[in-house]
């Protein structure tokens, strides 16, 4: 699984990456086999002003080619945890579906 952490308005420190890429191993470790990328991309909302308010937006792809796409605002590190945590349910939802699906086709 390819983890990418990237930011363009918000400042993006070592150590802040390097928790986020922890969080993304830690969060989508039992789906390496499913997973083929996530990416983080965090986003200031406020800009120059400054200020606490991020987003952070989450991209999974999965092997198959679907992807889900889940959007958090708050402060850095909370927004990619709930980011990460709702992205997690819907690919679990979607999975369970494409199970049930694979069931009623036999």
């Amino acid at each position: 699984m390819q983890c990418r952490v990237d930011s363009h308005e918000a400042r993006l420190t070592p150590d802040l990456e390097s928790r986020i890429r922890h969080k993304v191993e830690t969060v989508f470790s039992r789906f390496v086999t499913v997973v083929r990328r996530v990416t983080v991309h965090l986003r200031d909302v406020n800009g120059p002003r400054g200020g606490p308010d991020k987003v952070c937006r989450v991209s999974v792809e999965s092997i198959g080619g679907k992807v889900v796409i889940v959007e958090q605002d708050t402060a850095e590190l909370r927004a990619c945890a709930g980011a990460l945590s709702r992205a997690v349910r819907v690919l679990v939802g979607r999975l369970d579906l494409l199970r049930r699906r694979g069931r009623r086709s036999r």
